[in-house]
C-alpha cells in the first residue's frame, strides 16, 4: 500500500523516491503537525489522522533529521533517516517536484530503422598543461591518468542514423524537463576546489619557491596512508589476494630505493612461502603476529580440551596464551632458539617442573613459589592431559611459527583499519571499482585523524574505562579504555 503525503497540492510518496514519516504518538507534537497541514487545507483536523496519514521529506528541513542519519546518507550508505524527536514540519511547497529527491522520468520510446550496431573504443584524451589549472564541476568520475589504459571504457554507439522527431510525442517531451542550472557560490570565503593531476602536483616540489630554479632536493617522507585496490579478475581467487597486494607494496618500495628489513604479518602460508624465496634472500626478516598464533592456538586447546580426561586444559588455558605473550616479548633480539625453549618450558611449569633440560632456558623465570602459588591444580606428570597438552604446544607446525613470533611490533593497528572498512564500505554490499576507491580513501582519512585518540577523562580527570564480554573471549570479560569521541573531519 502506497501513502501519500496529506498536504495540500502534495502527491509525494515513497514510491516517488521520497522520504514518508508517521504522525508522532505525542499529543503535543501531533497538534503541531495538525496545524501546519491545517493552514493550506482547513477540512483537515486530529481526527483525520489515521495509521496512513504521512507526511513527506519535502516539508522538512535538513536540520529536522538526525545528523548522524545525514551525514551516512551523504555518504552514500543506504540507511534509514530518521526525525529528531520534536521535529516540527515547516516548509510549504507548491511545486512538489522541484525539491525532489529522486526524479523520476517517463521513458521516451524513438522508432528507429535498425542497423547492426557499432563498437568504439572511447579513450580519455590527455594533454598536459603544466601547473596550472582551471576551475571546473562536473557530476561524472574523472578517469585515472595513471590506468586510463587500463580503464578505458568501451561504449556501444551508432552514429549512422538520426532518430526521426516527428515520433516523438509532445506530452513525452514534456516530461524531460532541463534541470535548474548549479547555483553559484554565493560565499567568497568558501576556498575553491581544483582537480589536479598527480605528477603535475608533484613537480611543485621540484621548484625552489625563494628562487624559482629546480632543486635537487628529493622527497624524505610521504605522510599519509598508501591504498592499492586489487580486482577479483586479477587473481586465480580471493586467496591471492592479499598475496598480490603484498607484492605491489614491495614493487612501490622497491621502486622507491627502499629496503624492507622486517616484515610483520599474520600466518598466510602463500605470504611466508613469497616472503622466504624472494625477501628472506636479500636480508629481510620475517616475523609473525603474536595474536594470530595465538588465536589459532586457542582453536586448538579448545578441541583438546572437548576429550576425555581433558577438561583441566581448560583451566590453564588464559595463562598458556599469556606464555605465548611473554616467550615473545621477553626476547627482543628474536632469537629463535631461546623462544623455541622457553615455549616448551611450559610443558614442565604446568607439571609443577621448574628446571629444563635446555642450555638456552635452563630454569623459569619467576621466583620460588610459595603459599598460594603452590596451590595450582598442577597436571599429574604422565596423565593423559598432560600428554594431550604436549602434542599439542610441541607441533612442529606450530613451533616452527613460535620461532618467528615478532617480539616488538605487531600489527593490531591494520586489523583495527581492516574493521573501519567495514563501516565505510560493507561487505553484504557491491560497489564499484571507483566507488570502493572512494570509501577507502574516507576510511584512510577516518583512521589517520581518529586511531591516536586520547582515553576519555572524568571531570574529577580520572581516565574511563569499560567491562566489555566480546564474543572472542567466549564469556570472559576485557577491559578497554573510553576514546574520545571521533572528530569526523569537523
Amino acid at each position: 500500500m502506497v501513502n501519500r503525503c496529506v498536504c495540500a497540492g502534495c502527491t509525494n510518496s515513497s514510491k516517488t523516491g521520497h522520504r514518508v514519516h508517521d504522525f508522532p504518538k505525542g499529543k503535543r507534537l501531533i497538534r503541531s503537525w495538525v496545524r501546519f497541514v491545517a493552514t493550506k487545507r482547513a477540512d483537515f483536523t486530529a481526527a483525520s489522522v489515521t495509521e496512513s496519514a504521512v507526511i513527506c521529506s519535502e516539508h522538512f528541513t535538513d536540520d529536522d533529521y538526525d545528523p548522524g542519519d545525514m551525514r551516512r546518507l551523504n555518504m552514500g550508505f543506504k540507511c534509514r533517516v530518521k526525525l529528531i524527536s520534536d521535529a516540527i514540519p515547516s516548509r510549504h511547497s507548491h511545486s512538489c517536484t522541484s525539491a525532489c529527491p529522486v526524479r523520476i522520468k517517463k521513458p521516451v520510446k524513438i522508432r528507429c530503422a535498425r542497423r547492426k550496431p557499432e563498437f568504439t573504443e572511447v579513450r580519455p584524451k590527455m594533454v598536459s598543461v603544466g601547473t596550472q589549472t582551471t576551475r571546473i564541476r562536473t557530476s561524472t568520475p574523472l578517469a585515472s591518468p595513471d590506468n586510463s589504459d587500463e580503464e578505458a571504457s568501451f561504449i556501444r554507439s551508432d552514429t549512422s542514423w538520426v532518430p526521426d522527431e516527428e515520433d516523438v510525442s509532445s506530452d513525452e517531451e514534456a516530461s524531460y524537463e532541463e534541470p535548474p542550472p548549479h547555483p553559484s557560490d554565493s560565499d567568497l570565503n568558501v576556498p575553491d576546489k581544483y582537480i589536479v593531476c598527480k605528477d603535475q602536483l608533484m613537480a611543485l616540489f621540484t621548484i625552489c619557491p625563494a628562487c624559482c630554479s629546480e632543486s635537487n632536493g628529493r622527497m624524505v617522507q610521504q605522510a599519509g596512508t598508501f591504498i592499492k585496490i586489487n580486482q577479483c579478475s586479477e587473481v586465480p581467487n580471493s586467496n591471492w589476494c592479499e598475496l598480490e597486494g603484498l607484492k605491489r607494496s614491495i614493487t612501490l618500495l622497491r621502486g622507491g630505493d627502499l629496503q624492507v628489513s622486517t616484515l610483520i604479518t599474520d600466518r598466510h602460508r602463500q605470504v611466508a612461502k613469497w616472503v622466504r624465496e624472494e625477501m628472506c634472500t636479500e636480508g629481510t626478516r620475517h616475523f609473525f603476529d603474536v595474536w594470530h598464533v595465538g588465536k589459532g592456538l586457542s582453536k586448538a586447546l579448545d578441541t583438546a580440551a572437548k576429550e576425555k580426561d581433558c577438561g583441566d586444559l581448560m583451566l590453564w588455558r588464559p595463562a598458556i596464551i599469556n606464555h605465548l605473550y611473554w616467550t615473545a616479548a621477553s626476547t627482543p633480539d628474536g632469537n629463535p632458539d631461546v623462544m623455541e625453549a622457553k615455549w616448551k618450558s611450559m610443558v614442565n611449569h604446568i607439571q609443577d617442573i621448574h628446571e629444563h633440560d635446555t642450555p638456552a632456558f635452563p630454569c623459569c623465570a619467576h621466583l620460588p613459589l610459595e603459599g598460594e602459588q603452590r596451590k595450582k591444580e598442577w597436571l599429574e606428570p604422565g596423565s593423559t592431559v598432560a600428554v594431550k597438552l604436549e602434542g599439542v604446544v610441541t607441533k612442529a607446525s606450530l613451533l616452527k611459527d613460535v620461532k618467528q613470533l615478532s617480539p616488538q611490533h605487531q600489527t593490531f593497528s591494520l586489523e583495527a583499519f581492516h574493521s573501519l572498512i567495514l563501516l565505510f564500505a560493507p561487505k553484504h554490499t557491491g560497489f564499484s571499482y571507483l566507488g570502493m576507491y572512494r570509501r577507502l580513501l574516507l576510511a584512510a582519512l577516518h583512521y589517520n585523524c581518529n586511531g591516536s585518540r586520547e582515553v576519555a577523562q572524568t571531570s574529577g580527570g580520572v581516565a574511563k574505562y569499560a567491562v566489555q564480554y566480546p564474543r572472542f573471549r567466549k564469556g570472559e570479560h576485557t577491559v578497554r579504555p573510553i576514546k574520545q569521541k571521533a572528530s569526523y573531519g569537523q
